[in-house]
């Protein structure tokens, strides 16, 4: 009988605390970037919104050339956004995704960076590099 009270105590203790570590434990950031890539003019940006409702973020991107380190002229941009709740893998075409139509890559290797900010939130999605061959 004592044994039995004993795993009822520690049941319920283990379900009392893991009811305030949801409460009081740390929270995810609001935005998780699971994977961001070039597909065939395409970037496939995998992410979710970690909050109840719409994300509202800062976010910027840009094209960087590996073999120069240099960002690609025409290749970056900025702007706001309402991100919606949930997990997404929106595949969007690389100069909307860098909110300019001039961006236009020739034969090389490149690494797409998207940045996201929102209060004191920052943080930096550095994708695979992918190489245009032409």
């Amino acid at each position: 009988m004592a044994g039995i009270q004993s795993l009822v105590g520690v049941t319920v203790l283990t379900l009392a605390m893991q009811a305030v570590w949801t409460v009081v434990g740390p929270k995810p950031p609001p935005i998780i970037v699971h994977d961001l890539r070039y597909e065939d003019g395409y970037i496939v940006q995998d992410r979710t919104i970690t909050s109840d409702g719409p994300f509202k973020a800062i976010w910027s991107s840009e094209i960087l050339n590996k073999a120069t380190g240099d960002i690609v002229q025409g290749c970056t941009g900025s702007g706001v956004w309402d991100y919606e709740a949930g997990h997404k893998a929106p595949r969007i075409p690389l100069a909307e995704w860098v909110g300019n139509a001039a961006c236009d890559l020739g034969p090389g290797v490149y690494i797409p960076i998207a940045s996201y900010s929102a209060g004191e939130f920052h943080m930096i999605a550095r994708g695979d590099e992918f190489d245009v061959a032409r």
